[in-house]
């Protein structure tokens, strides 16, 4: 297990090594205005990839099980008929993103009307790197299931690379903010070709494996997923998009910087999240519930172990760093967001181990209901902070809010939900 955990950190944490390095960069290449907006469209990205009806998540799970139990015949049930689902989720999402481009564009972010028409062809690439970013989800939980965790980080480590250098190169050769987009399409790409080789090494996909019993089974836990992973996001990431509309997509930046910085180190809980993921759901199908129990209390210390420093430099350092790395104005307007988001980040260590816990036991109807009950009051919160004038620093300490009482909801949750 030390061996598949050094592997995910590495995957998360080598690429951030050279965002430190390349975002300073990028703010010079591009501008505030566009790599605010660069930001934005990684959000999007993201964001997308998750509307892959849960099936990733669902994949890992179930593969987990079968492969416990040694039932290939099941595998390749679960392979054709999970990314058959996958494919169509992602060609749906990559439409819904090309054919709001103008409208995002031109009625949504206040831009610079001569970066208008940039962003909406940024926009309709992005939706072609959405289709295979969703695609590369579904066949990552493969993957995960099966507990390859190297494979998927060597793939995963040039991509994050990438999304850093790819802007800058593609940027610097033709002069066009659009083939800097591209390139993160063509990283994306790459990736999930490079997952599709190696999944079909693995489990055979077949028309004729599609069984439509599975495939309830799936969407049954799937839909929950996609509920909680389209609402989730937007408790994440929504923030700069208030902060885009309703103030400037140039203030954006001050925001983002610091907030993409210090909610990097969520790479941790995701890193752990990731390896125990698929352990705890196999222990639980065999009822081990003193081993989840250990794991649990193992992911609580090493979270806390591994932020708790780094909120405390970040306080103490946090306006200095952001001063040598990006210069004076940004420490000026960015370091109060850069130490309450640190804050934030904690939390969400934290919420994420009853998280993955009731995840695992196919809890995902109960963590999508809480996001449902949590969004309308986080939403209402920033709009309110922004109407009232406290700026990106009441934003960042309603988004500190929320991760506080969502760690300590789903900790109840996990006690009701899951009895030791």
């Amino acid at each position: 297990m030390k061996k598949k955990m050094v592997w995910v950190f590495a995957s998360n944490f080598l690429p951030l090594a050279i965002g430190v390095y390349s975002i300073p960069l990028m703010v010079d290449q591009f501008g505030n205005e566009l790599f605010g907006f660069l930001t934005i469209l990684w959000v999007f990205v993201g964001y997308f990839s998750l509307f892959d009806f849960g099936i990733g998540r669902a994949l890992t799970q179930s593969i987990a099980h079968a492969n416990f139990a040694g039932d290939e015949v099941a595998q390749n049930k679960l392979y054709s008929t999970g990314m058959t689902l996958v494919v169509i989720a992602g060609i749906v999402a990559g439409v819904v993103v090309y054919f709001s481009a103008g409208y995002l564009s031109y009625d949504v972010f206040k831009l610079d009307k001569s970066l208008q028409g940039i962003a909406e062809s940024s926009l309709e690439v992005t939706g072609v790197a959405v289709v295979f970013t969703v695609w590369a989800t579904g066949l990552r939980g493969v993957l995960e299931g099966f507990e390859r965790f190297k494979i998927v980080s060597v793939g995963r480590i040039p991509l994050g690379v990438w999304m850093f250098v790819g802007p800058l190169i593609f940027f610097h050769v033709w002069g066009d903010f659009v083939y800097a987009v591209a390139s993160l399409a063509l990283a994306r790409l790459l990736l999930c070709l490079y997952y599709f080789l190696y999944a079909g090494r693995m489990v055979a996909y077949s028309l004729g494996s599609f069984c439509k019993a599975t495939m309830s089974r799936l969407l049954k836990f799937g839909g929950w997923m996609t509920l909680s992973n389209a609402i989730s996001p937007v408790m994440v990431y929504f923030d700069r998009f208030f902060i885009g509309s309703l103030i400037s997509v140039g203030v954006v930046s001050f925001y983002t910087t610091p907030y993409e910085m210090a909610t990097k180190l969520l790479l941790v809980p995701a890193s752990i999240g990731t390896v125990l993921f698929p352990r705890i759901s196999a222990l639980l199908g065999k009822s081990d519930f003193s081993e989840v129990s250990r794991l649990q209390g193992l992911s609580y210390l090493l979270n806390a172990a591994l932020i708790v420093p780094a909120l405390l430099v970040i306080y103490f350092f946090g306006e200095a760093i952001l001063d040598v790395w990006l210069g004076a104005e940004y420490a000026r307007k960015s370091h109060v967001v850069f130490w309450v988001i640190m804050l934030g980040v904690l939390a969400n260590s934290l919420a994420s181990v009853p998280y993955n816990v009731i995840q695992a036991a196919g809890g995902s109807k109960v963590t999508a209901i809480l996001h449902v009950v949590e969004a309308p009051f986080y939403l209402g919160l920033i709009f309110y902070v922004m109407e009232q004038g406290f700026g990106i620093e009441g934003v960042a300490w309603v988004w500190v809010g929320r991760c506080v009482m969502d760690w300590l909801a789903l900790e109840i949750l996990r006690r009701h939900f899951v009895r030791y």
